[in-house]
C-alpha cells in the first residue's frame, strides 16, 4: 500500500474471524472500538476479490465501496459515546440497533432502563423489545420481517409495560442502513420517553370537551380579543350570535343592530383605552330567529406594565331581560339608587362635600339624591354617576338586576 493510497474501512457480509461478539451490557463505542480493531483492512482491489466491503461509519445512510471512514474513529466515537451517556443519564431516551447480516443487537444502557429490564443476563433482541410493548398498539409497529425488508415507518408512538406493570408512552424513530446493493443491512432506532407530554395533551383536550359542552348547555361563548380589536371565537359561536363565520374575526356582533352595536364598539373602546373590565347587555337579532338578549364580559390580560390581550364570556340570556337597555349603557342612572353613591363615596373616602364639588352639585343636592328623594331633578344623578366614574367607580349590572359597585385603579 502506498503512503499516498488511505485503507478502506470494510464489514463483510458475515462476521470476520476475531470479530467480537456483542454482550448485554457492551456499549455502542466498546463494541464499535473492538469491531474496528478486529477487521480486517483490505487492499484496494477488494471487491475483484469477491468481498463487498460496508463502511459503518456517521454520515449518509447508504455507504458505498471506496468511501474513506473517519480519520479518528476512536475519539469520534468516544465523543458520541459520552453525548450518549449524558443524554440517556435523565431517563428518557434510548437507542437499540440491529445488525441483519449477524443477527447481533445492541442496546444502549438508556433503552434497558426505559423497557424496564435488567441488562445482567438479558440478551437484547428486538422481539423482547417487542415483547414488551402493549398489546392493543403492537399492530402498528413494524415487525422483524418488515424490517429486514427495510419497510418499517420512520416514526411510532406507542405504549410499553415494564415488567413491574407500570405504563410508558414512548416515540420511535426508526432508520434502516442499506449496503451498496441498496439492500437493508441493519436497522438503527431510538426511543423517547413521551409520557408526561402525551398525558397533558390528553388533559388538554378532554378539558377543551368538558369546556366546550358545559358551554353549549349554558349558552356561553368564550373568546378573546386582540389589540387591533379582531376576535378569536369557535367555529361553532357563529350559530349563537347569528353572523356569518367569516365576520367571527371582525365583526362578531353584526346582527346586533347598528345602534347598538355601534355603541358596543364605542364602549369596548373605550376599557380598551382605560384597561378596566366591561360588561354590558346586548340583545341580537339573528336572521329568521327570536331575538337573544346576551351579556358581555370583558377582562384584560396583564404582561408586566402592559395589556396583552382581553378574555370575553358571552352568555345568551333566553328568557331573560337585561338588567339595563342596551342603548342606556353601563350603570344607567335608572337603575342606580342612593345607596350606590354612597358605596362608591365610600370606596374613595369621600365625603358628601368632595361629591358635591367633583360634581358641581350642592351639598342639600347631593344628600337629597343619597336618600332617593324623587323631587330631584333627573339630571342631578348622571352627574354625581359621572363624577364617581371620572374618579375611578365602576357599576356593573349583574344579571338579577343589582348593580355591582367596585374601583378600578
Amino acid at each position: 500500500m502506498t503512503p499516498e493510497s488511505k485503507p478502506t474501512l470494510t464489514v463483510p457480509r458475515s462476521r470476520a474471524r476475531g470479530a467480537p461478539r456483542r454482550t448485554a451490557a457492551m456499549t455502542f463505542m466498546d463494541w464499535e472500538e473492538a469491531w474496528r480493531k478486529s477487521r480486517r483492512v483490505l487492499p484496494e482491489d477488494a471487491p475483484e476479490r469477491g468481498v463487498e466491503p460496508f463502511i459503518v461509519r456517521p454520515g449518509p445512510t447508504t455507504c458505498g465501496p471506496g468511501q474513506l471512514s473517519d480519520p479518528a474513529p476512536q475519539d469520534h466515537l468516544r465523543r458520541s459515546d459520552e453525548l450518549l451517556n449524558l443524554v440517556e443519564s435523565h431517563g428518557l431516551t434510548g437507542a437499540w440497533a440491529w445488525i441483519f447480516d449477524t443477527d447481533e443487537h445492541v442496546w444502549s444502557p438508556g433503552c434497558f432502563n426505559l423497557l424496564g429490564i435488567d441488562p445482567r443476563g438479558t440478551r437484547p433482541s428486538y422481539a423482547l423489545l417487542l415483547d414488551r410493548v402493549h398489546p392493543d398498539d403492537r399492530a402498528g409497529l413494524a415487525r422483524p420481517t418488515d424490517l429486514v425488508r427495510g419497510d418499517a415507518p420512520a416514526t411510532q408512538t406507542f405504549r410499553i409495560i415494564r415488567p413491574d406493570g407500570t405504563l410508558r408512552i414512548l416515540c420511535g424513530r426508526n432508520d434502516i442502513k442499506l449496503g451498496p446493493d441498496g439492500a437493508p443491512r441493519s436497522a438503527l432506532g431510538t426511543l423517547l420517553d413521551v409520557t408526561e407530554r402525551e398525558r397533558d395533551i390528553k388533559a388538554h383536550v378532554s378539558l377543551r370537551r368538558q369546556t366546550r359542552d358545559l358551554s353549549r348547555k349554558a349558552r356561553l361563548l368564550w373568546f378573546a380579543m386582540r389589540h387591533d380589536r379582531t376576535f378569536d371565537f369557535e367555529a361553532d359561536a357563529a350559530d349563537v350570535l347569528g353572523c356569518p363565520p367569516a365576520s367571527l374575526g371582525s365583526d362578531p356582533f353584526a346582527c346586533a343592530g347598528r345602534e347598538a352595536r355601534e355603541g358596543l364598539y364605542r364602549s369596548i373602546a373605550d376599557h380598551q383605552a382605560s384597561g378596566t373590565e366591561m360588561q354590558r347587555d346586548i340583545v341580537l337579532h339573528p336572521l329568521g330567529g327570536a331575538p337573544r338578549p346576551c351579556r358581555i364580559v370583558m377582562i384584560p390580560n396583564r404582561d408586566p406594565g402592559a395589556v396583552a390581550t382581553w378574555t370575553g364570556l358571552l352568555q345568551v340570556m333566553d328568557g331573560v331581560e337585561p338588567a339595563c337597555p342596551e342603548s342606556e349603557g353601563e350603570g344607567h342612572p335608572a337603575a342606580m339608587r342612593g345607596f350606590h353613591l354612597r358605596a362608591g363615596r365610600a370606596l374613595l373616602d369621600w365625603s358628601m362635600h368632595d361629591l358635591a364639588a367633583a360634581s358641581g352639585l350642592s351639598l342639600s343636592t347631593v344628600r337629597r339624591i343619597e336618600v332617593d328623594d324623587d323631587a330631584q331633578p333627573a339630571r342631578s344623578r348622571p352627574r354625581a354617576l359621572s363624577a364617581l366614574r371620572r374618579a375611578g367607580i365602576r357599576f356593573m349590572p349583574l344579571r338579577d338586576g343589582t348593580v355591582a359597585v367596585s374601583r378600578s385603579g
